[in-house]
């Protein structure tokens, strides 16, 4: 039978962690996942938007800060209905569901009432100096049902997600699919301006019908530079293409004897028409994008990168 399951806490007692360990025990099953918030070392579907949650079929859905999508002051708002509909459906789509909140007062009244179990945690100290969650369970009807001690300390579940990132609203962060070709006609715009490029294609589709597997050429005196456009939030690249998916688009580039990168924007600029808005990461099968399994961090990879503004397409 599916389940919904509600975690209830003040900020730092453990919500986002306890969540985080339920999704460990569901990936030791098999189970997919799927969730609004970055997850490390897992592999899983973000969500962000209620189109994506609608999609969601057989495995486990996680939602953090969920009062952020179905708060009971805006119960008759679109996206609390479409998000209700889809919650009310979660056992014949073999959806189990778990959310959290600070406060249950926020989350919507119809999700509370079919919500099957309730979690309080609450961190405490060990012997040892660690810390663990303590985790009381009501029923459905607020009764009193059991309580148990995460087996894992803190600082080993927190090593499987970001403590300081906020969770994905609904629809505020898009994918480079749904942000569209006004992303990548912004990149192209930039690097028009750029010392020694000849000439810029922007390839319709990102490449598909034709033998190109990226967004956009840049031709110089010194050759081809096949560039795959990416869209970005505070603290995520959204690269889709890991491992094998990564060395096929490589090869794709040497194919044609390219030269492959990612860019991505510069996030200090709203302007991404301008050359100094954008970075510029060049793809090498050594790279390590390719061990990834979920979106590269922001910090990280912009650290693996140069400026737009800094490459001299007269050089390789």
């Amino acid at each position: 039978m599916s389940y919904i399951k509600g975690i209830y806490g003040l900020p730092g007692w453990g919500k986002t962690a306890l969540t985080t360990y339920f999704i460990l025990r569901a990936v030791a099953l098999g189970i997919p996942i799927y969730a609004n918030y970055n997850l490390k070392k897992i592999k899983f579907t973000l969500i962000t938007t209620i189109k994506q949650a609608e999609s969601i079929r057989w495995g486990l859905a996680v939602f953090d800060e969920f009062w952020e999508w179905v708060h009971a002051r805006t119960s008759s708002s679109k996206i609390n209905k479409q998000m209700m509909s889809i919650c009310l459906k979660n056992r014949k789509r073999g959806v189990d569901m778990i959310y959290n909140s600070q406060l249950p007062r926020t989350i919507d009244v119809i999700l509370k009432e079919v919500t099957n179990y309730r979690y309080l945690p609450q961190m405490v100290e060990h012997e040892n100096g660690e810390e663990y969650i303590h985790y009381i369970i009501k029923d459905i009807l607020g009764n009193y049902s059991n309580e148990y001690i995460v087996p894992f300390p803190i600082s080993e579940i927190g090593k499987y997600f970001d403590t300081h990132e906020e969770p994905f609203k609904p629809g505020e962060e898009k994918t480079p699919l749904q942000k569209g070709i006004g992303l990548e006609q912004d990149f192209v715009n930039a690097v028009k301006k750029c010392r020694g490029v000849k000439f810029v294609d922007l390839i319709p589709n990102s490449g598909k019908g034709s033998s190109w597997d990226y967004d956009v050429l840049v031709y110089s005196k010194n050759g081809v530079y096949s560039i795959d456009v990416k869209g970005s939030s505070k603290t995520y690249i959204y690269l889709t293409e890991y491992g094998q998916k990564l060395i096929d688009k490589i090869n794709n580039a040497k194919l044609h004897g390219a030269t492959p990168y990612i860019a991505f924007p510069n996030n200090r600029f709203k302007r991404l028409g301008l050359v100094n808005a954008w970075y510029m990461h060049k793809l090498m099968e050594n790279s390590y994008l390719k061990r990834l399994n979920s979106y590269p961090s922001y910090n990280k990879i912009v650290k693996n990168s140069i400026k737009l503004s800094n490459i001299d397409f007269y050089m390789k």
